[in-house]
């Protein structure tokens, strides 16, 4: 037990900078040079942990010994401090995906409008897509093209693989768009739900149940050192 407890010490924070890694790279289709080091060391650390769980869990490496009590009484929150900041991260991602997809299922059945093309700049999987459109005499602009976007990004609209399944529209062509009934202002041409977003909503589900049980573990050896 002592083995497993040691190694998962080591294998769930790896396994969480992978996370990390994968979704800066989904959102990022054209990454910047300080952004490739940042992915680089994030792929490092977690390849590091899980590696190093790796080698505790076969016997390779022995466990952390266990720590006298006086110094589990002095620092022993420590790991609650990392796992508690991790399991706040995999939250605010997990609730952010979740309102993604919840969001993209509501658009579907939004009021739909006619709306013209006034700006497609295309490069590889990014974009920059303007469109106007009028609801009840009011003209309106927007520049979302699916729920996977990232509307302000100077690099445009991310979102352009929500268009894979159909050519891209240019400039002066006539589109379909849907818009909030509430608000008018907001309004997306795809309202497919993003497989990004949806991958990584199962994906991060385990890993918080997995965050909150070793939570739970550390949290009780601070609170109790001696047991």
């Amino acid at each position: 037990m002592l083995r497993v407890a040691s190694a998962l010490r080591y294998v769930l924070p790896g396994i969480l900078f992978l996370i990390t890694l994968v979704s800066t790279l989904l959102r990022t289709p054209s990454p910047e040079l300080w952004q490739w080091v940042h992915s680089l060391l994030l792929g490092a650390a977690g390849i590091g942990f899980i590696g190093h769980g790796v080698l505790i869990l076969t016997g390779r490496v022995p466990p952390s010994p266990a720590r006298p009590t006086t110094r589990r009484t002095t620092g022993g929150f420590a790991p609650v401090l990392f796992i508690g900041c991790w399991l706040l991260f995999l939250s605010a991602l997990f609730l952010n995906a979740g309102r993604t997809v919840v969001t993209a299922l509501r658009s579907q059945s939004w009021p739909q409008a006619s709306a013209l093309i006034t700006q497609a700049d295309y490069v590889g999987r990014s974009c920059d897509l303007s469109y106007t459109y009028a609801v009840k005499g009011a003209s309106f602009t927007g520049h979302r093209t699916g729920w996977a976007t990232s509307p302000g990004n100077r690099q445009g609209d991310v979102d352009c693989v929500a268009l894979r399944d159909q050519p891209r529209p240019q400039v002066g062509e006539m589109i379909q768009v849907a818009y909030n009934p509430v608000d008018p202002a907001q309004a997306v041409y795809r309202t497919t739900v993003p497989p990004t977003t949806t991958f990584m909503l199962v994906a991060l589900f385990p890993f918080l149940v997995m965050s909150v049980w070793w939570l739970r573990m550390v949290w009780r050896d601070a609170v109790n050192p001696e047991q």
